[in-house]
């Protein structure tokens, strides 16, 4: 019998049981602010002038274990679940999934932020500057990557390991399902690579969206909130090379690969396209650190560009009302 793949269904079906995972996981209250920490003036000063936050690639991530630890339940898991009986397409894709995981780490960028507007964990691990950002769960315009061809999206960080481990072990119990249910017949032939590649690449995409933010406990006092934006996914006949392309004009690659997030704001038509805003409604500096110079210059490139509401002066209360 000859093999048959529904392309677009598997893909959707892929795609729509691993975000009813996703949503499940992260559902919860959610923040009105996200106070994103640093330790440079210098980044505070880059932030003010080009108007836009880095999303970094996690594959440049200093710190690889956060990723691995979430790559190393997948191939834990999916190794239990080819000794159950699934297809031979799907065994083949789930023996995939930790090679495409890896490969697409190129694809997916970060932009790192805490719910807490005062830790003492972020000013003394992390920073000596906070800035306070909009979140989009309060109506207000914020941080986005404006393509068409991306996907942007806001998530909670999840710390309880149990609550991880069965996430991903329904993650990949649901990509078999879809597999079982859209696929028919033996895969074989010279294309059956290149459909197995096809099937375990978006998979592997969509697992990467649950890594992301996965931490271990021992972590959980960071209260952490990221953006996570990615290439948008394709069908599995799609050509991926161009998908990617696509998404890569988007890339800055010095010092290291990255995004600009910016607020857009919308415009009406014969309007001018508007310069994207300071995207920080306020910031502040570690109560315990104060550097005279440092804050100057911060207010300098904020009245330079037209933000003078922002500037703090040293002697100010170290708190920003929002």
């Amino acid at each position: 019998m000859g093999f048959s793949v529904s392309n677009m269904s598997l893909t959707l079906a892929i795609a729509e049981s691993l975000r009813t995972i996703q949503h499940e996981l992260f559902h919860g209250p959610v923040p009105l602010f996200l106070h994103h920490y640093t330790n440079s003036s210098a980044v505070v000063e880059s932030i003010v002038r080009n108007r836009s936050l880095w999303a970094t690639c996690i594959a440049d991530q200093s710190d690889q274990t956060e990723i691995s630890h979430a790559s190393e339940m997948v191939e834990r898991l999916s190794e239990e679940l080819q000794c159950t009986k699934i297809s031979e397409f799907s065994l083949r894709v789930l023996k995939r999934l930790p090679f495409f995981m890896e490969e697409r780490k190129q694809w997916i960028f970060i932009a790192c932020f805490s719910d807490d507007h005062n830790s003492d964990l972020h000013w003394r691990e992390y920073g000596d500057y906070r800035l306070t950002f909009p979140s989009p769960f309060g109506g207000m315009p914020s941080l986005a990557l404006l393509d068409p061809h991306s996907e942007c999206w806001y998530q909670r960080v999840i710390y309880d390991e149990r609550k991880q481990e069965d996430a991903i072990e329904r993650a990949l119990r649901s990509i078999s399902l879809a597999i079982s249910r859209n696929t028919s017949g033996r895969n074989e032939g010279p294309w059956a690579q290149a459909m197995v590649d096809s099937c375990a690449r978006n998979a592997a995409q969509l697992l990467l969206g649950l890594a992301v933010g996965l931490k271990r406990n021992s972590f959980q006092g960071e209260r952490e909130w990221r953006i996570v934006c990615s290439p948008r996914l394709g069908s599995n006949s799609s050509a991926p090379q161009w998908i990617d392309e696509t998404f890569a004009v988007n890339i800055k690659s010095s010092p290291r690969r990255h995004l600009l997030l910016q607020i857009h704001l919308g415009r009406r038509l014969f309007e001018p396209l508007l310069i994207a805003p300071v995207p920080f409604l306020g910031w502040a500096w570690n109560p315990n650190r104060l550097n005279r110079e440092a804050v100057e210059k911060i207010n300098e490139a904020l009245k330079a560009n037209h933000r003078a509401d922002l500037v703090r002066a040293p002697e100010a209360q170290n708190q920003v009302a929002l």
